[in-house]
């Protein structure tokens, strides 16, 4: 019989164990809830100038299609998108997505609304014409009663025809005198009545001439005596004269248009119409090469249409398909990106280059690599728990059934947490549960040799379970503590995603403590066998391993200056640290969606949308000229900024617009101020035709006409270099707006710079919390400041040398990599701590300060060795990984863990060894 242990008794644990394992049931009901997800909000979390643009997206096609609405994009490349054979595949491409039931418009070169165009009503302007001639006293200009003028003239030249020959002739025979009294007297008569003859037809005329006289006044001079009254306004040299002549014609112009409004409201029509028609008038077999040159001129630069649904080298075409309502699970996103990848397949069959992207693509493709990821960690991660074992328990198969059986559990258990604590398996939360399963097999190593230890030494039964838990359990827990608080120090990160991390794995460490000392224990017991072992013999390892403290006792300057060099390294490389955040990074580099994203970069001038807002402070401020006058500025100041593609404004729009005026109206061009051309095409930019078919109008001004936007586009560039560009541009903007203006790009730069102080402050954040609260768990354990120091500085050397490497290699900081130093700084110091507490129990036993050395790496070398390995071969299972940030993950923890071995069996023995 064996001597009774100094262990704790097994009994409590074992009934610990039953009440644990019923705990454990409601985490294994929720497995089958367990989900791999992936919404574009996640993938966005934290990469803030694409979630702004994602949600700016949404909410123009919430405004021009529907709420539930979803746009889809098709690029197709060719080394002439206007050959007669490109444009028929695009019209046979854009026909197979349309004949979906879900796709209800959609908008590319082939379009049959797509080219811009003004047009006149004729009989409604003729109406409106007459009406405001009519209203305003016009009618009667230059016309008279000259009918009547021509009857009385023609009465009078006809009267001094016939009878002035005769008057006069009787004029002088009566001065005769040789005539009688009797014949005088009848002359006089004759002259009288012609006389009389005469005066009747001129007194006609002069009252027909004062008749048509006052009509002239009334309808020719009346109604330009306000011209005449502004004019005379505008020459007083009194002060504000101009200006209140100016105002008073203002207001006559607006009651006229208001006017004019009011018949195109009571028609159901406008006088001016904004159309869109095909941008081929004819079938494209029909156009002769000259008429194709001189269209793809004009749609590779109109403005609107360079980089949108043409590039600027007429190599790439663009189509924008519309559903009406978007997918919202992954069966129905699933069924969708099927559809839409079916419909585009026999046009890939037969070579032609055709990229798609949309949310839903996204979204289905990430969970699709997640679940593979998934599959593939699961078999290594068993091959690692395999050689593990055969090397660890060669020999004991209750062990590796002891094992086996609680990783498994301990999976299953963390598989179910997820649903219970209202997650789901992202990007960004995948890593945690092969990174779970790794720490827990290290545990249950450290728990397997601490029981062959108790065998080896004369236990069984009970007795070597009470043993294996005098030895494991207060080291374990303190480990699985300091783990805990690694974890969950990344809980105050404002990175949601990183949050979720840290939440789930700290609350996924202590179950799978409690299932190792609760369930675990019972499993032992149950598995029986537990007799005494013969001593293992030293072997060569282990004697090497146990003369390589005494080497380097002896060495303190060539420590201590592999220490220094170690430092300087640290800090070379913590200059070097940036933080970056871009979804293109978050991509499997083969990936659709990452290929399609930097295609349309490169070849469609960027994916980068930034907005300054222009906020004039009154409604209708963006029809102001100086409103035009400062976007037509920052379009000249930002073309000459690096990294500006494109530039989109209402006064880019206005002037594209009057272009198309130009060409389709020349002589109302010509006969209308350039004021009032904008004020007609404003007017049809609210038609909701006209809305529908330029969705980018929301992006350009608000309904109100109060706030405009100045949107940039540019390229995928670093956040410094972006962050820099959108300054200048605002600097800019603010020196030339009028003063009571608000002109703001806080959204993009706040966002950017928010994201990039969410990383930072988290990374600070989680250090400090880590740092402080395992040094105050490390001197609780030890009751020793200094060996909780030197644990600490033991093990923030190699952290250090981790974010270190991390900033030499150019890896930047996201919402995965600023995990690493936590997590490595939590489960790096439980090497530590199993070493020290050994240390401290060996030296109470008697042993001086190098034996107890010794003796300690006899016991804990092989299972630290073993649970060093297995972290960094579970490191190496992210390796395989679809996300270059969760490979990153793993090589950089790898090198962290391996940093910490090196510190727990050569710096920390050596340091022990110099103690007195």
């Amino acid at each position: 019989m064996d001597s009774p242990s100094k262990g704790p008794p097994v009994a409590p644990f074992i009934l610990f164990g039953v009440v644990m394992a019923l705990a454990s049931l409601p985490f294994l009901s929720a497995l089958p809830s367990f989900q791999v997800r992936s919404e574009m909000t996640d993938l966005l979390a934290g990469d803030q100038r694409s979630l702004s643009s994602f949600k700016d997206a949404n909410n123009q096609l919430t405004n021009t299609i529907g709420g539930q609405s979803a746009v889809v994009l098709v690029s197709i490349r060719s080394e002439n998108i206007f050959s007669p054979k490109i444009i028929a595949e695009i019209e046979k491409i854009t026909t197979a997505l349309m004949a979906s039931s879900n796709i209800v418009h959609n908008f590319s070169l082939v379009g049959p609304r797509i080219n811009p165009s003004f047009k006149i009503d004729p009989t409604l302007l003729n109406l409106t014409l007459q009406s405001r001639i009519s209203a305003n006293n016009l009618a009667l200009i230059g016309h008279g009663d000259f009918n009547g003028t021509r009857s009385s003239l023609g009465s009078l030249v006809h009267a001094v025809a016939t009878v002035g020959p005769a008057l006069i002739r009787d004029t002088h025979q009566f001065k005769s005198p040789e005539l009688s009294a009797v014949q005088k007297a009848l002359i006089r008569a004759r002259v009288i009545s012609k006389q009389a003859q005469l005066a009747g037809a001129a007194l006609s005329l002069a009252h027909h001439a004062t008749n048509e006289w006052s009509r002239f006044k009334e309808y020719n001079i009346k109604p330009f005596i306000p011209l005449a009254q502004w004019t005379k306004t505008a020459l007083n040299r009194e002060a504000n004269a101009t200006a209140l002549a100016m105002d008073d014609i203002r207001q006559k112009i607006k009651m006229e248009i208001a006017a004019v409004k009011q018949i195109e409201k009571t028609y159901g029509r406008p006088i001016f119409r904004f159309v869109f028609t095909s941008i081929f008038p004819k079938p494209i077999a029909q156009l002769s090469p000259d008429e194709i040159n001189n269209i793809r001129e004009w749609a590779t630069q109109f403005p609107f249409f360079r980089n949108l649904i043409v590039d600027g080298q007429g190599r790439n075409a663009m189509i924008f398909a519309f559903a009406r309502k978007g997918p919202t699970n992954r069966v129905a996103k699933a069924t969708f990106c099927r559809d839409i990848n079916e419909r585009l397949q026999p046009f890939r069959d037969a070579g032609y280059d055709i990229r798609v992207l949309s949310f839903s693509h996204g979204e289905i493709e990430t969970m699709e690599y997640l679940e593979q990821d998934l599959k593939r960690f699961a078999p290594a991660m068993f091959g690692i728990v395999f050689i593990v074992l055969l090397i660890t328990f060669r020999g004991s198969l209750r062990l590796v059934l002891f094992v086996m059986g609680l990783q498994m559990a301990g999976i299953a258990l963390a598989l179910g947490l997820a649903p219970s604590m209202g997650s789901h398996v992202s990007p960004f939360t995948a890593p945690l549960f092969p990174l779970l399963a790794g720490i827990h097999l290290t545990l249950l190593i450290h728990v397997g040799t601490a029981l062959q230890t108790a065998l080896r030494s004369g236990h069984s039964g009970n007795n070597a379970l009470s043993a294996m838990l005098g030895r494991i359990f207060q080291p374990s827990a303190y480990a699985a503590l300091t783990t805990c608080v690694g974890l969950f120090s990344l809980t105050f990160s404002e990175v949601r995603p990183t949050a979720e991390f840290g939440r789930l794995g700290a609350a996924g460490i202590g179950l799978l403590f409690a299932l190792t000392f609760g369930p675990g224990i019972v499993l032992l017991k149950l598995l029986g066998g537990l007799h005494p072992l013969p001593q293992r013999k030293t072997d060569n390892t282990t004697q090497w391993l146990e003369s390589l403290p005494m080497k380097l006792a002896g060495k303190r300057i060539a420590i201590l200056a592999a220490t220094v060099i170690t430092l300087v390294v640290i800090i070379a490389g913590l200059q070097k640290i940036r933080t970056d955040i871009r979804i293109v990074e978050f991509l499997n580099p083969q990936s659709n969606t990452r290929l399609s994203l930097e295609s349309l970069d490169q070849s469609y001038g960027g994916i980068n949308f930034a907005k300054l807002e222009i906020d004039t402070g009154k409604n209708g401020g963006v029809r102001s000229r100086e409103f035009f006058g400062l976007v037509n500025h920052l379009h000249r100041f930002a073309s000459k900024q690096s990294g500006v593609s494109m530039t989109y404004s209402l006064g880019g729009l206005i002037r594209a617009s009057d272009e198309i005026i130009q060409r389709d109206l020349p002589r109302l061009a010509a006969l209308t101020p350039a004021s009032l051309r904008a004020s007609i095409m404003l007017d049809q930019f609210d038609q909701p035709e006209v809305r529908n078919d330029l969705p980018l109008l929301d992006s350009l001004y608000n309904r109100t006409r109060q706030k405009g936007w100045f949107v940039i586009r540019t390229q995928d560039l670093p956040s410094s270099e972006y962050i820099a560009m959108l300054k200048a541009i605002e600097t800019e903007a603010r020196q030339v707006a009028p003063e009571d203006w608000e002109v703001s790009m806080r959204g993009p730069i706040q966002a950017i710079q928010k994201a990039d102080r969410q990383i930072v402050e988290s990374q600070k954040n989680s250090a400090l919390f880590t740092t402080i609260l395992i040094a105050l768990v490390l001197a609780v354990l030890w009751r020793s400041a200094p060996l909780a120091l030197l644990a600490f500085m033991a093990n923030i050397i190699p952290v250090g040398l981790v974010v270190a490497v991390q900033g030499l290699a150019d890896v930047p900081l996201n919402s995965i990599t600023i995990m690493v130093a936590a997590i490595a700084f939590g489960v790096a110091v439980d090497d530590t701590i199993h070493f020290i507490t050994h240390w401290q129990l060996e030296r109470k036993r008697g042993a001086d300060t190098r034996e107890a050395v010794l003796r300690t790496l006899r016991v804990k070398a092989t299972p630290i060795i073993s649970t060093t390995v297995i972290l960094m071969a579970v490191m190496g299972i992210f390796s395989m990984a679809s996300f270059p940030p969760v490979v990153a993950f793993g090589w950089l923890s790898a090198i962290g863990y391996l940093a910490a071995l090196t510190s727990a069996l050569i710096l920390i023995p050596a340091a022990l060894c110099w103690r007195k």
